[in-house]
C-alpha cells in the first residue's frame, strides 16, 4: 500500500488524486479494523483472566478454611440432602419449617448431592465447586452486558471485572456456597436476555425474572426496579406521539411479566401450603416483633461496606446523568433499593457484607459506565480540541488508569485486612474445623433419630446427621414466632433463643454445652467429657438412660466427704490434702463439682506434686461404675483406675479441663469379685493434676 501511494505521488504517474485519497482511507479503515479486533481479543483475554483469577482465589480461600463453609450454608445443604433422599424440603424429617431463604439455590444443590455420591466426592466440596462456577458465570455475564454497553472499550471492562475479582467479599463468599452469587446470576441473566435478539427472549426473560425472588425473597426489589425502569422506557415514545412503538414495548413487557408472575405465584402458593406461613421462618426470627428497630445497626453495616471499598461505591453516583439507558437505570434502582432494604433490616453479623455481595457486579457495571462516559466526553469536539495533542490524551488516559488502579489496589489491601478472609477464614477456621470434627465424631456415637439442642444447626444436621432442636430458632417456628421487644439491637439472627422448659419438653438426647444455660443433673442428664482430645470439644450433656432402669448401691459407693475412708493409703505428696471441697490456691475454678472431692493439685506445689491414692479392697456388686473426672489428660501418668483381683481393668483420665464429666465402666462381668480403686498423678508439667468425685456402683433392675 505504501509503495502504491508513493507511485501515485511521483511526477508523471497517471492517477487521479481521488485514487490516492481512497487508498489512504482504506488504509485507515484497515488499521481501525485491526485495532478493533485487537480490542475484542483483549476483552476476551481480560474476561478469561478475571474468571480464572477469581475462581483460583475462591478455591484457595476454601482450602485455607480447611475445606469448610459457614453454618448457614450447611443448613441449605441439609435441606438439599433431605430433598434428594426423599424426605422432602425439610431439615428434620416430618417437621415442615422453612429455615432457608434461598429456595432455588437449595433445590439446585439436591442434584449436586447425587453427583457427589455418584463420583464418591464430598458433598460440601461439590457445593463449593458449584458456587464458584456460578460466580464465574456472573463475571461472564458482566462481560456480555459490558460489551453491549461499551463495545470494545477495555478500561471500563477492566474496572467492572477488577472490582469483582479484587473484592475480598466477592471471592470469599463465592466459596461459602451461599446464594448471593446465584441471585446476581439471575439478575444479570434477566438483563442479558432482555437486551438480546433471541427468538424467545420474552419467555426466557420472564423465567429469569421469576427466578430472582425465588433465589432470595428480597430479589423482589429487582423485579420492582426492572418493572419501573422498563415501564418508563416503554412509555417514553408517547412523549413523541409514537403510540405503535409504545404499544410494542408495553406488549413485550406484559408478556415478560405474565411469565414471571405465573411461575412465581405457583411457587408461592406451593410453599405457603407446604410450610403453612406466607414468609420464611427466618423472616419471623429476624424481623418478627411488634417493635423491631434495626436501622442503626443496618446503617453501620452499610458504612462498613463503603469504608472497605475505597471511593468505588461513591463513583457509582456519577452514573445518574446516564440513566436514560434502561439497563443502567434498572441496576441503579435495584442497588439503591437493596441498600435501603439492608439498612432497614439491620444487616448481618458475618464479616464481608454477604447481604451486599450480590450487588457488587451491578456496582462494577455502573462505575464502569462512568469511566466509559468520561471517555466519550473526551471525544466530543470541544473537549477534543483541548486535548488535541496526543501527549495530552495519553496523559489523561494514564492518570485515569492510575487512579482506578490505585482504587482497586486499595480495595484489595483493605479487604485482606478487614474483609472475611481475615475476620472469618483466618480468625475462625480452627474453630469451624473443630466443630466439624466434633459433629463427625458424634455421628459415630449416636443414632439419626436422636435429637440434639444446639446453635450451629447446619453442622449438627449435615455432619452428625441428628435431628436438631435449634437454640436460635432458624429451623424452629416456636422460637422464631416469639415477640422480642428489643429485636434489631443485638446480634442479627441471634436475638431470639429457646428457653430451658421448651427444650427439655422435647427431651433431646444431647444438649451441646455452651448454648442452653443451666445445669441439668436434676433433669436427668449427665455431662460427658469422654470425647477424644483431637476433637477439641469440652463435652456435652447427655440424657441419662440409666435412670429408671436401676439404682445406685450407696453402701458400696464412694461419695467423698470431710472424713477420709478407712483403709485408703496415699504415697507421695500430691494427695496430702485429700479430700477437699474447694480449689487449691492458684487453681482454676472447678465446674460441676459438688461437695467434697479428690484433687492432686497441691496447695503449694500445684502441678509439680506427684503421688498415688489407693482405696481399700471392696466388692463389686453393681453392673456399672459411674465416676466424675476432671483435670489433665495423660492416660499413663494421670489416671483413675480400677483393679480387679490385682489386675488393672479400667482407666480414665481428664480432658485438660476443670469441668467434671461423668465416665462409665461396665463391670457386670466382674460382679462378686474384689476390686481396688487407684488415683495416680505422676505428671509434673502444665495440667499435671487429676480430680475425681462420686465413684458409685449402679445396679440394674431385674
Amino acid at each position: 500500500m505504501s509503495e502504491w501511494l508513493s507511485h501515485c505521488a511521483s511526477p508523471g504517474w497517471p492517477c487521479q488524486p481521488t485514487y490516492a485519497a481512497a487508498a489512504m482511507s482504506a488504509g485507515v479503515e484497515l488499521s481501525a479494523e485491526r485495532r478493533a479486533r485487537a480490542r475484542r481479543a483483549g476483552g476476551f483475554v481480560l474476561l478469561a483472566v478475571a474468571i480464572a483469577t477469581a475462581s483460583a482465589l475462591s478455591w484457595r480461600w476454601f482450602v485455607e478454611y480447611h475445606r469448610n463453609v459457614v453454618d448457614d450454608a450447611l443448613i441449605s445443604m441439609v435441606y438439599a440432602r433431605r430433598l434428594a433422599t426423599g424426605d422432602g424440603l425439610v431439615f428434620n424429617p416430618g417437621e415442615r419449617v422453612e429455615g432457608y431463604t434461598n429456595f432455588l439455590w437449595t433445590v439446585t444443590l439436591a442434584p449436586v448431592y447425587w453427583l457427589a455420591r455418584l463420583f464418591r466426592g464430598d458433598f460440601v466440596d461439590w457445593c463449593v465447586g458449584a458456587s464458584v462456577i456460578v460466580s464465574a458465570i456472573d463475571l461472564a455475564l458482566v462481560g456480555l452486558i459490558a460489551r453491549r454497553l461499551w463495545g470494545d472499550r477495555l478500561l471500563p471492562l477492566a474496572l467492572a471485572l477488577g472490582w469483582c475479582v479484587l473484592d475480598n467479599s466477592y471471592t470469599v463468599w463465592a466459596m461459602m456456597a451461599l446464594e448471593s452469587h446465584f441471585v446476581a446470576l439471575w439478575v444479570l441473566a434477566t438483563l442479558a436476555l432482555w437486551t438480546s435478539t433471541l427468538r424467545h427472549r420474552e419467555a426466557l426473560t420472564g423465567l429469569c425474572l421469576a427466578a430472582v425472588p425465588m433465589a432470595r425473597p428480597d430479589g423482589a426489589l429487582f423485579v420492582g426496579a426492572f418493572a419501573l425502569s422498563e415501564g418508563l422506557h416503554a412509555l417514553l415514545p408517547l412523549a413523541n406521539g409514537d403510540r405503535p412503538l409504545a404499544r410494542l414495548r408495553l406488549g413485550a413487557l406484559v408478556r415478560v411479566g405474565a411469565v414471571a408472575a405465573t411461575l412465581f405465584v405457583a411457587y408461592f402458593a406451593w410453599r405457603w401450603r407446604y410450610y403453612g406461613w406466607p414468609f420464611p421462618n427466618t423472616y419471623y426470627l429476624k424481623l418478627g416483633s411488634s417493635s423491631f428497630d434495626g436501622t442503626r445497626r443496618g446503617i453501620e453495616y452499610l458504612k462498613g461496606f463503603f469504608d472497605e471499598r475505597a471511593d468505588l461505591p461513591w463513583l457509582a453516583l456519577l452514573v445518574v446523568p446516564f440513566l436514560k439507558n434502561p439497563t443502567l437505570r434498572t441496576l441503579a434502582l435495584w442497588v439503591g433499593a437493596h441498600l435501603a432494604y439492608v439498612a432497614k433490616v439491620g444487616g448481618d453479623f458475618y464479616p464481608g457484607h454477604r447481604f451486599l455481595v450480590q450487588v457488587i457486579p451491578a456496582l462494577g457495571i455502573l462505575v464502569g459506565h462512568v469511566v466509559f462516559a468520561l471517555g466519550d466526553l473526551a471525544r466530543r469536539p470541544r473537549v477534543a480540541r483541548l486535548l488535541a495533542r496526543a501527549s495530552a490524551r495519553r496523559a489523561l488516559t494514564t492518570l485515569t488508569a492510575l487512579y482506578l488502579a490505585g482504587a482497586l489496589s486499595q480495595l484489595w489491601s483493605v479487604g485482606l485486612r478487614r474483609g472475611p478472609l481475615a475476620l472469618e477464614i483466618r480468625a475462625w477456621r480452627h474453630k469451624v474445623d473443630e466443630q466439624r470434627r466434633y459433629m463427625s465424631w458424634l455421628r459415630g456415637h449416636s443414632s439419626p433419630d436422636e435429637h440434639i439442642c444446639v446453635g450451629d444447626v447446619g453442622s449438627a444436621g449435615l455432619y452428625a446427621n441428628l435431628r436438631v432442636i435449634d437454640y436460635y430458632g432458624v429451623i424452629d417456628a416456636h422460637v422464631a414466632h416469639q415477640d422480642t421487644p428489643t429485636l434489631g439491637r443485638g446480634k442479627a439472627g441471634h436475638e431470639k433463643t429457646a428457653d430451658v422448659d421448651y427444650v427439655l419438653s422435647r427431651r433431646p438426647k444431647y444438649i451441646k454445652w455452651g448454648y442452653l444455660p443451666g445445669v441439668f443433673w436434676e433433669h436427668g442428664y449427665y455431662f460427658d467429657t469422654a470425647i477424644p482430645m483431637d476433637v477439641g470439644m469440652l463435652g456435652l450433656w447427655v440424657r441419662d438412660d440409666l435412670r429408671g432402669r436401676g439404682q445406685v448401691d450407696e453402701a458400696h459407693s464412694f461419695r467423698f466427704g470431710e472424713t477420709r475412708y478407712e483403709g485408703w493409703s496415699a504415697s507421695g505428696i500430691a494427695f496430702e490434702a485429700w479430700p477437699t471441697n474447694r480449689p487449691a490456691p492458684h487453681q482454676m475454678g472447678i465446674t460441676y463439682a459438688e461437695g467434697w472431692f479428690v484433687s492432686s493439685f497441691h496447695p503449694t506445689l500445684g502441678d509439680r506434686a506427684t503421688g498415688r491414692l489407693k482405696s481399700a479392697p471392696f466388692s463389686l456388686v453393681g453392673d456399672r461404675i459411674l465416676l466424675m473426672v476432671a483435670g489433665g489428660h495423660d492416660p499413663d501418668l494421670l489416671r483413675v483406675s480400677l483393679f480387679v483381683d490385682g489386675e488393672r481393668r479400667f482407666s480414665e483420665t481428664g480432658a485438660r479441663s476443670e469441668t467434671m464429666g461423668r465416665r462409665e465402666w461396665d463391670v457386670s462381668a466382674f460382679k462378686g469379685r474384689e476390686a481396688e480403686l487407684e488415683v495416680v498423678d505422676e505428671a509434673v508439667g502444665s495440667w499435671g493434676h487429676i480430680i475425681v468425685d462420686d465413684v458409685v456402683q449402679w445396679v440394674a433392675s431385674r
